[in-house]
């Protein structure tokens, strides 16, 4: 994923939870909670719709490295490449089998066959 593709879709949150933003008034030093009046919640929802979005967990104590727009695209743009190593490594386990049966499917009962 590129950064701008990271860019868009912080963007994409961000006007999600507050509608009222102007994607062409954000810059790279915008303190996202006090701009736009983001409450605990909100920020929350960002949080978490980035981890539904781009697959990254951010931990608690990471928060801050989301307080600005520039901080949440470059710490998100961090993440990411190693989310999508592990993405692709588990979808070619998947493709390979693991063993003759791919890791997650369960074998059928003979009583069922």
């Amino acid at each position: 994923m590129t950064r701008d593709e990271i860019r868009n879709a912080v963007i994409q949150a961000l006007t999600n939870i507050a509608p009222e933003i102007d994607p062409q008034t954000l810059q790279a030093d915008t303190v996202l909670r006090q701009e736009f009046d983001l409450d605990s919640m909100d920020f929350l929802n960002f949080v978490i719709g980035r981890h539904d979005t781009l697959g990254v967990d951010v931990p608690e104590h990471d928060y801050p490295h989301l307080a600005t727009f520039n901080g949440a695209v470059d710490y998100l743009a961090s993440r990411v490449p190693a989310c999508s190593r592990r993405s692709a490594l588990i979808t070619r386990t998947l493709a390979e089998g693991y063993g003759r049966r791919p890791f997650f499917l369960p074998r059928r009962s003979r009583a069922l066959s």
